[in-house]
């Protein structure tokens, strides 16, 4: 009888809409919670991190996923219920394989260190703000940057796996803020970005001069973790190392 009843109907229904709003609000503040570490990551780590990042997108989605179709549990019933029974199992398995994958792995460390370089720098911009020093980037200090990331370059700075912008700044001998401004003032849309452009080339050169050289070879030459060469290679080139070793 109960369940015939027009306004038990008519509260489900808006229940499951304050609901599915509910979870469009933690959705949207999850998205841009995973688009922040990717900002502060890029600005700071020069590895690749894609299956991290690709992995929490992916939970996010199976997670919004899940929240937003508890209303079947209200209104579905017989089979349709019984397979979302099972995805909501395999669901909440998946998101419990990744959070102890995060735990267990470098991935929580790497977010706090690079949320605390953020901190840092900004800190570092406010405290050389309020002692009244210049903190402007004219065409002069780029140039000095610039010279001091030659240098760098020249050196095979650039060509160590997992260094981080703080590193690369303390090795040239220039403030961080300033070699942030540097990297954006060239063209770069981060300091991981870039790093993966020099080593690209790094690859590239070194392709040409060892073409019988395996691909693991060339990545521990050019700095790049060896499960990710041949992908982002490929993702900068538009072709493979094996490809590109046959160019005429």
């Amino acid at each position: 009888m109960l369940a015939s009843s027009e306004r038990l109907l008519w509260s489900e229904v808006v229940a499951s809409g304050v609901y599915a709003a509910m979870q469009l609000f933690y959705m949207v503040k999850h998205i841009h919670e995973v688009r922040r570490m990717q900002f502060v990551l890029d600005s700071y780590y020069d590895h690749e991190r894609g299956g991290l990042q690709d992995w929490m997108r992916l939970s996010i989605v199976v997670l919004s996923a899940l929240a937003l179709t508890v209303p079947l549990l209200i209104f579905a019933s017989g089979w349709p219920l019984a397979v979302y029974g099972l995805l909501f199992f395999v669901g909440i398995f998946y998101l419990w394989f990744c959070f102890v994958r995060y735990v267990m792995t470098q991935a929580a460390l790497q977010v706090r260190e690079a949320e605390q370089s953020v901190k840092e720098e900004e800190q570092e911009m406010n405290t050389l703000k309020d002692s009244k020093t210049e903190v402007s980037m004219n065409q002069e200090t780029l140039q000095r940057v610039g010279q001091a990331v030659e240098r760098w370059v020249a050196a095979g700075g650039h060509l160590r796996s997992g260094i981080t912008s703080s590193d690369a700044a303390r090795e040239m001998q220039v403030p961080r803020y300033q070699l942030t401004a540097w990297v954006k003032a060239s063209g770069h849309i981060s300091f991981t970005r870039w790093m993966t452009t020099l080593r690209i080339e790094e690859a590239k050169r070194t392709l040409r001069e060892h073409p019988d050289w395996t691909n693991e070879a060339v990545a521990d030459r050019c700095g790049f973790s060896r499960s990710h060469f041949q992908k982002t290679f490929k993702a900068e080139t538009g072709l493979s190392p094996a490809e590109f070793v046959n160019l005429p």
